[in-house]
């Protein structure tokens, strides 16, 4: 008999301290501060084109009261290593978006203006962000360091250091973004012994993000070819004497 009631009395003390430590446990769960657990683009992050979807996921479910995107703009600042600008596309409305159970977070029709490798770095403010039992994320907490593509070229023919025939050839670029303005030039490395083409025929896509040179010939003979441009995409990223082709020319 005694030794049933010494069972007892363990199996009450073990219910009972397994309730304490789960009851102590979703306490400390509920009352912990949030954290960062995932981010898009991650941490460190490079070559991140300038109209990317960027969020990032918290550990607990957020109080995501007041989140416009004036709002937004006042819970985040910019580390001091921060190289790039984020600007608003006049004719589409940035939003803030919320997952269904306000955990992840992303920021929707923001552009960044900036030269490829250029730093975007964006850290919490002092109580920016809280969860939906009042705990703050830490101040100054990473939400996004990356750097960023700018505005490139992601196609072209012909390649850079191909060797084409002195005779009719067609010339295709296509960039990352959307154009406004458009200029192509004879590089640095134009020298007398240089060809120079005809006025080619040029071409837009309806994007403005493909250009299509028809060059007719060139006036001499064996020699290289070194084109540069400066653009500027819708963004506002500007490209200075950037690489269009450079190519060897045979007769």
């Amino acid at each position: 008999m005694k030794n049933n009631i010494y069972i007892l009395l363990i199996v009450v003390i073990c219910v009972s301290s397994f309730a304490f430590i789960s009851g102590c446990g979703k306490y400390a769960a509920q009352y912990s501060a949030p954290v960062i657990l995932e981010r898009h683009p991650t941490a460190g992050e490079g070559d991140i084109g300038t109209t990317e979807t960027i969020w990032v996921k918290f550990s607990k479910s957020m109080d995501t009261s007041g989140y416009t995107i004036n709002d937004m703009i006042n819970k985040i600042k910019f580390a001091s290593d921060n190289t790039a600008v984020v600007t608003f596309d006049a004719y589409i409305t940035p939003e803030v978006v919320w997952s269904e159970n306000d955990t992840k977070l992303s920021f929707l029709n923001i552009f960044f203006v900036a030269a490829p490798g250029n730093r975007i770095h964006i850290q919490s403010s002092k109580e920016a962000f809280q969860d939906v039992n009042g705990q703050y994320l830490t101040e100054n907490a990473d939400l996004w360091n990356f750097t960023l593509s700018g505005l490139n070229i992601e196609n072209r023919f012909p390649p850079i250091v191909a060797t084409v025939s002195n005779s009719s050839i067609t010339h295709e670029v296509t960039f990352n973004n959307s154009l406004a303005t458009y200029e192509y030039f004879m590089g640095p490395a134009h020298t007398a012994g240089t060809p120079e083409p005809m006025l080619p025929t040029i071409y837009e896509s309806d994007d403005h993000k493909t250009i299509t040179f028809e060059v007719t010939a060139w006036e001499s003979g064996e020699a290289v070819v070194d084109i540069t441009y400066e653009a500027q995409d819708i963004y506002g990223n500007v490209v200075t004497n950037g690489q269009l082709f450079k190519y060897n020319v045979t007769p």
